[in-house]
């Protein structure tokens, strides 16, 4: 009996299948190791807001000459950088926004780490032609 498994990648989302011939597989069946990440990630991509990006943090001059940053105290504030279609973008967060862009950033790398975890559980697998 052959089990495959399958790990599609569909705009940036992983959607994970687990099948044996023409069923899912029982949650029963995986290792909790292979419970533990799956449940994590579920968790994860349920929860709002998940961004694919980098948090970059920008000092500038304004312009104002009277402006404390003439005499070396810029500004500081968070950009989200990120790459898409091969261009690079940037895009300013502003103050207000802050908390919940660095939240959703973390959970994008969480999840990201956790399916690279997954993912080597997998090719392991494959590696040792077990099931």
């Amino acid at each position: 009996m052959v089990k495959k498994i399958f790990l599609d990648i569909k705009y940036d989302m992983y959607i994970i299948y687990h099948r044996k011939e023409a069923g899912m597989i029982p949650k029963s069946h995986l290792s909790v190791e292979e419970r533990r990440i799956i449940s994590r990630i579920h968790w994860l991509i349920n929860q709002p807001g998940l961004l694919r990006a980098s948090l970059v943090r920008m000092k500038r001059k304004c312009g104002n000459k009277n402006c404390c940053c003439v005499r070396g105290k810029l500004h500081e504030s968070w950009y989200l950088y990120q790459s898409k279609n091969g261009k690079p973008r940037m895009l300013y967060v502003p103050g207000e926004w802050e908390k919940d862009a660095i939240k959703w950033v973390e959970r994008n790398k969480e999840t990201r780490k956790l399916l690279d975890e997954l993912s080597q559980i997998y090719w392991d697998k494959i590696g040792k032609r077990e099931e």
